[in-house]
């Protein structure tokens, strides 16, 4: 986390890169817990800006005040992870609430170009 003072916000940013796929649901909680432990040191009044690669999927499903409709594909479990702790710290994805022409959607791409996924957040 950075601590940036400014006028008229001071801004704490929390960057984050997320174990992929293929480890464990035990790491992937002790990641979770982590930032959930960065999140508490944010001291009140600055605003909380969050991202990073969290190789989630959290789909194009609008999620009451969390998720818009603007993701891609469906949502995964992690996803559903990622959403959880979005709306235990009233935190919005932002880049799920606005339109983009299609290229700028996926922010992943396979070796072979034939998989494109959305993975990377705000």
């Amino acid at each position: 986390m950075i601590k940036l003072q400014g006028k008229p916000l001071n801004i704490s940013i929390i960057q984050v890169y997320a174990p992929t796929q293929d480890h464990e649901d035990e790491e992937i909680e002790l990641l979770y817990h982590e930032i959930q432990t960065t999140i508490k040191k944010v001291k009140t009044g600055y605003i909380l800006c969050a991202s990073g690669d969290l190789n989630v999927k959290v789909g194009n499903e609008k999620t009451s005040n969390t998720t818009g409709q603007y993701g891609l594909h469906t949502r995964n479990e992690r996803g559903e992870r990622l959403i959880e702790l979005c709306q235990e710290n009233q935190l919005i994805i932002t880049n799920t609430y606005f339109k983009q022409h299609p290229r700028k959607f996926y922010t992943w791409n396979s070796p072979d170009g034939k998989i494109r996924n959305q993975i990377d957040y705000i």
